[in-house]
Protein backbone atom coordinates (compact mmCIF):
# COMPACT_ATOMS: atom_id res chain seq x y z
CA UNK A 1 0.00 0.00 0.00
CA UNK A 2 2.65 1.80 0.79
CA UNK A 3 4.44 1.93 -2.44
CA UNK A 4 1.42 2.43 -4.44
CA UNK A 5 0.36 5.64 -2.03
CA UNK A 6 4.47 6.64 -2.85
CA UNK A 7 3.85 6.05 -6.87
CA UNK A 8 0.46 8.00 -6.79
CA UNK A 9 2.19 10.91 -5.04
CA UNK A 10 5.61 10.98 -7.19
CA UNK A 11 3.14 10.77 -10.83
CA UNK A 12 1.17 13.66 -9.29
CA UNK A 13 4.20 15.53 -8.58
CA UNK A 14 5.88 14.97 -12.09
CA UNK A 15 2.42 16.25 -13.83
CA UNK A 16 2.46 18.92 -11.37
CA UNK A 17 6.07 20.12 -12.09
CA UNK A 18 4.86 19.68 -15.92
CA UNK A 19 2.22 21.84 -16.33
CA UNK A 20 3.97 24.60 -14.10
CA UNK A 21 6.79 24.34 -16.49
CA UNK A 22 4.51 24.72 -19.52
CA UNK A 23 2.67 27.56 -17.15
CA UNK A 24 6.28 29.34 -17.07
CA UNK A 25 7.01 28.55 -21.02
CA UNK A 26 3.65 30.04 -21.47
CA UNK A 27 4.56 33.05 -19.13
CA UNK A 28 7.98 33.38 -20.42
CA UNK A 29 6.74 33.41 -24.18
CA UNK A 30 3.72 36.28 -23.40
CA UNK A 31 6.77 38.39 -21.96
CA UNK A 32 8.38 37.56 -24.84
CA UNK A 33 5.22 38.53 -27.19
CA UNK A 34 4.44 42.19 -25.26
CA UNK A 35 8.12 43.11 -25.92
CA UNK A 36 8.76 42.28 -29.28
CA UNK A 37 5.12 44.19 -30.57
CA UNK A 38 6.86 47.25 -28.74
CA UNK A 39 10.22 46.50 -30.13
CA UNK A 40 8.57 46.45 -33.66
CA UNK A 41 7.05 49.75 -32.73
CA UNK A 42 10.20 51.39 -31.52
CA UNK A 43 12.00 50.16 -34.77
CA UNK A 44 9.37 51.91 -37.03
CA UNK A 45 9.65 55.17 -34.88
CA UNK A 46 13.61 54.55 -35.25
CA UNK A 47 13.69 53.21 -38.82
CA UNK A 48 15.96 50.14 -37.38
CA UNK A 49 15.94 47.63 -39.71
CA UNK A 50 17.30 45.10 -38.29
CA UNK A 51 14.79 45.12 -35.74
CA UNK A 52 12.14 44.45 -38.65
CA UNK A 53 14.08 41.59 -39.09
CA UNK A 54 11.34 39.80 -36.70
CA UNK A 55 8.83 39.88 -39.52
CA UNK A 56 9.08 36.71 -41.66
CA UNK A 57 9.80 37.51 -45.47
CA UNK A 58 6.27 36.60 -46.45
CA UNK A 59 4.83 39.00 -43.37
CA UNK A 60 1.76 40.39 -44.92
CA UNK A 61 -0.55 43.84 -43.55
CA UNK A 62 -2.89 45.78 -43.55
CA UNK A 63 -3.89 48.95 -42.28
CA UNK A 64 -7.16 50.93 -42.23
CA UNK A 65 -7.63 48.47 -45.85
CA UNK A 66 -4.35 49.33 -47.07
CA UNK A 67 -2.42 46.43 -47.70
CA UNK A 68 1.29 45.83 -47.83
CA UNK A 69 4.26 43.26 -46.82
CA UNK A 70 7.44 43.44 -45.45
CA UNK A 71 9.18 44.80 -48.45
CA UNK A 72 6.70 47.52 -48.69
CA UNK A 73 6.77 47.95 -45.52
CA UNK A 74 11.01 48.52 -45.13
CA UNK A 75 10.72 50.61 -48.43
CA UNK A 76 8.22 53.35 -46.94
CA UNK A 77 10.68 53.45 -44.14
CA UNK A 78 13.59 53.86 -46.23
CA UNK A 79 12.16 56.37 -48.52
CA UNK A 80 11.06 58.46 -46.00
CA UNK A 81 7.36 57.99 -47.33
CA UNK A 82 6.55 56.36 -44.03
CA UNK A 83 6.97 58.29 -40.55
CA UNK A 84 6.09 57.88 -37.18
CA UNK A 85 6.96 60.40 -34.34
CA UNK A 86 6.02 58.29 -31.67
CA UNK A 87 4.25 54.68 -31.16
CA UNK A 88 2.58 54.19 -28.01
CA UNK A 89 1.10 50.49 -27.41
CA UNK A 90 -1.21 49.30 -24.76
CA UNK A 91 -4.17 47.06 -23.72
CA UNK A 92 -2.01 44.15 -24.95
CA UNK A 93 -3.58 41.10 -25.11
CA UNK A 94 -1.66 37.32 -25.85
CA UNK A 95 -3.69 34.15 -26.72
CA UNK A 96 -2.07 30.93 -27.79
CA UNK A 97 -4.01 29.14 -30.22
CA UNK A 98 -1.49 26.16 -29.78
CA UNK A 99 2.58 25.91 -28.56
CA UNK A 100 4.06 27.54 -32.02
CA UNK A 101 1.50 30.16 -32.68
CA UNK A 102 -0.28 33.33 -30.77
CA UNK A 103 -2.33 35.77 -31.39
CA UNK A 104 -1.65 39.58 -30.04
CA UNK A 105 -4.25 41.97 -29.58
CA UNK A 106 -3.99 45.90 -28.49
CA UNK A 107 -4.41 49.65 -29.57
CA UNK A 108 -1.66 52.15 -30.26
CA UNK A 109 -1.79 55.89 -30.31
CA UNK A 110 0.82 57.11 -32.86
CA UNK A 111 1.88 60.55 -33.22
CA UNK A 112 2.61 62.83 -35.72
CA UNK A 113 2.37 60.03 -38.51
CA UNK A 114 2.32 60.02 -41.78
CA UNK A 115 2.13 57.50 -45.27
CA UNK A 116 2.29 58.67 -48.36
CA UNK A 117 1.58 62.15 -47.34
CA UNK A 118 -1.22 61.82 -45.62
CA UNK A 119 -2.09 61.91 -41.42
CA UNK A 120 -2.76 58.01 -40.06
CA UNK A 121 -1.88 59.74 -36.25
CA UNK A 122 -4.79 58.48 -33.62
CA UNK A 123 -5.66 55.64 -32.08
CA UNK A 124 -5.82 52.22 -33.68
CA UNK A 125 -6.30 48.56 -32.73
CA UNK A 126 -4.58 46.21 -34.09
CA UNK A 127 -4.22 42.01 -34.49
CA UNK A 128 -1.00 40.81 -35.11
CA UNK A 129 -0.19 36.38 -35.84
CA UNK A 130 3.12 35.08 -34.56
CA UNK A 131 4.58 31.91 -35.15
CA UNK A 132 7.19 30.42 -33.04
CA UNK A 133 10.23 29.66 -34.84
CA UNK A 134 12.48 26.08 -34.35
CA UNK A 135 15.24 28.18 -32.61
CA UNK A 136 12.67 29.38 -30.64
CA UNK A 137 12.15 33.21 -31.75
CA UNK A 138 8.00 34.47 -32.58
CA UNK A 139 8.24 36.54 -35.74
CA UNK A 140 5.52 38.35 -37.06
CA UNK A 141 3.21 36.52 -39.84
CA UNK A 142 0.48 39.16 -39.69
CA UNK A 143 -1.14 42.14 -39.19
CA UNK A 144 -4.43 44.13 -39.22
CA UNK A 145 -5.59 47.77 -37.77
CA UNK A 146 -7.59 49.96 -37.80
CA UNK A 147 -7.80 53.78 -36.83
CA UNK A 148 -10.54 54.16 -33.87
CA UNK A 149 -9.88 57.60 -32.91
CA UNK A 150 -8.48 60.33 -34.90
Amino acid sequence: MKRVLSILAMTALLALSQSGGSALAQNNDEAALNQLVHELADAIVKRDFTKLNALREDFTGNAQGRAFNKRMLQAALQSGEMQVASWEIFDVKVKFTSKRTAIVTGRSRLTDAKYQGLNFSGEWEWTDNFLKQRDGNWRLISSRSRIINR
